[in-house]
């Protein structure tokens, strides 16, 4: 047996005569057909023994060979490889006899002696099939592929979003192998992973909640069918339901409850037994309708389990009768004076870091870990944060990722410790770069705000006023200028009106109290007495000695 690569497809040419066999795989090749390779075959089984060891796409075969002949090869290779395109060669003596092989799937015949056109002809229509298969291959093999994230984002839906039209539900569920019926009674369970779970990373975290949805069907069992989603706050979210409803039964959804509270229990302990992991359970009290009561079940049972601390692990309940067994209690010390916010603007980073950790400190003493307690202490930190970097033309989550850490939303931290770590690297990083920041624009803040002060002498130039203008806190500003000048803000405008009022008293046009007022001076009677104590004579005094 010979073979003859090119790139591609494979192909078996098998004929009890050697130069057609050579004839036909140089045409083959000659033609540019994108075949791998042309196997060649002098008889049925060299033909079979190449099929079985050998991806071929294209079967091209005599009627009549010694040994095995066509027919009896067509009919083994559908066994072994039904995707295969078979090509019958036949004289018009086999023309009948080529004809049973028709039933076979045989994709096409020619008759002896092939003419090249009718081959190439034929290969192309052969090859045109395959990749059109294929494709259908690809689409059917990324659907199955992808089912479950579509019949994730179709739950998502239903739970989050407004009902959809009853034939729109149908023809999803239909396509989609969901096996229950619009209208149909079913039980919404929302679920948190915990314990163990919370060390896994995303991968790993993904297998572990196959893994669980597998031990709750097999708990199941077959009278039960099965949806499961992964919401937004990172719960698994199961609609359960009978898979066969006997509209003659008497059997009332509220009273499969028990059952199914029984069954979701022992899904608990079996998760517990082979993943060695925790899981938390709140099961909506009364069945749905699917799919137009799925929204409210959901938001209550996302209210409970939203609601219960970390702190309590492998806990089932029902979400009607769990609305007065779990108090949300208030974190004071996040609502306490001063306010994170303040202590930022005012760049007051030790305290600033202090309130940080008795934040953290308060909510792991007292428990206050549930998600509701997470995502409040989430959103009053990076708020706060938010603030700070806005006011000085900053993002805070480019900011965060440039000192690389990832940014993170609320409802990706599980723990406490996790929360608190990333808010204390927030805080180190907003830190360093506002203070970075800051030392290379000081000297033109400096700049600033004598610019200010001097265009606008006439005002009351409070410290707040500019503060306001330049846009920093007033007690920062103050630092601030401290530090870059060695004097205090207050001096420095006391050491400029006294300057100008000097410049003003040389010109005898002016009476002392326009020079006052001039430079921001409400009344003449004050601007005397700190123009006396800057000069030690008062602004008369100080001209006429200008003019001895």
């Amino acid at each position: 047996m010979n073979e003859e690569p090119t790139t591609g497809y494979e192909a078996v040419i098998a004929d009890d005569h050697p130069d057609l066999v050579q004839s036909l795989s140089k045409t083959i090749v000659n033609a540019g057909f994108p075949f791998r390779t042309v196997h060649h075959a002098y008889n049925g089984y060299e033909a079979l023994e190449l099929i079985k060891n050998h991806s071929i796409h294209v079967l091209v075969t005599d009627i009549r060979m010694p040994g095995m002949d066509g027919l009896e090869l067509v009919r083994n290779v559908r066994l072994i490889s039904p995707k295969t395109k078979i090509v019958i060669l036949s004289g018009y003596a086999h023309f009948e006899y080529a004809q049973r092989a028709m039933h076979y799937q045989v994709t096409n015949y020619l008759l002896k002696p092939v003419n090249e056109d009718d081959l190439a002809s034929c290969l192309e229509q052969l090859l045109g099939a395959i990749r059109k298969e294929s494709d259908d291959d690809r689409i059917i093999y990324a659907f199955r592929e992808n089912l479950q994230a579509l019949r994730d984002s179709f739950l998502n839906d239903l739970l989050e979003g407004d009902p959809p039209h009853p034939q729109t539900v149908e023809k999803k569920l239909k396509e989609l192998h969901v096996p229950v019926r619009a209208g149909q009674p079913a039980f919404l369970l929302l679920a948190r992973l915990e314990g163990y779970f919370l060390q896994y990373n995303q991968y790993d975290t993904s297998i572990m909640e196959f893994a669980v949805h597998n031990i709750f069907e097999e708990t199941l069992g077959p009278d039960w069918g099965l949806l499961r989603c992964k919401d937004p706050y990172d719960y698994l979210v199961f609609v359960v339901f009978r898979r066969k409803v006997d509209r003659t039964s008497c059997e009332a959804p509220d009273s499969l409850l028990p059952e199914l509270e029984r069954l979701t229990r022992r899904m608990q302990e079996q998760v517990s037994e082979f993943l060695k992991g925790s899981i938390s359970v709140v099961l909506a009290e009364e069945p749905a309708t699917f799919p137009t009561g799925l929204r409210e079940r959901y938001g209550r049972a996302l209210s409970t389990l939203r609601r219960m601390s970390a702190v309590e692990q492998g806990r089932f309940l029902r979400s009607d009768a769990a609305d007065g067994d779990i108090q949300l209690a208030r974190l004071e010390s996040l609502y306490e004076p001063p306010m994170l916010y303040r202590l930022f603007d005012t760049r007051s980073w030790g305290k600033a870091l202090e309130k940080l950790e008795s934040i953290f400190a308060d909510a792991e003493r007292e428990a206050l870990s549930s998600s509701a307690h997470l995502q409040e202490v989430y959103f009053a930190a990076t708020s706060a944060f938010s603030y700070v970097a806005h006011k000085h033309g900053k993002e805070l989550s480019e900011l965060v990722r440039r000192g690389g850490l990832p940014w993170m939303h609320d409802h990706q931290f599980k723990r406490l410790s996790q929360l608190r770590e990333w808010c204390l690297s927030v805080f180190r990083i907003v830190r360093q770069e506002l203070e970075a920041s800051e030392e290379k624009e000081a000297p033109s803040l400096i700049e600033r705000v004598h610019a200010f002060v001097e265009k606008n002498l006439a005002l009351d130039l409070s410290l707040q006023l500019i503060a306001d203008h330049v846009g920093f806190h007033p007690v920062y500003l103050s630092k601030i200028y401290k530090l870059e000048t060695g004097n205090s803000f207050s001096a420095y405008l006391l050491n400029v009106r006294m300057e100008k009022a000097a410049e003003l008293l040389a010109d005898p046009k002016l009476k002392v109290y326009e020079i006052a007022l001039q430079l921001g001076y409400q009344t003449p009677h004050y601007f005397i007495k700190v123009f006396k104590q800057h000069y030690g004579v008062t602004p008369q005094e100080y001209r006429n000695n200008l003019g001895a």
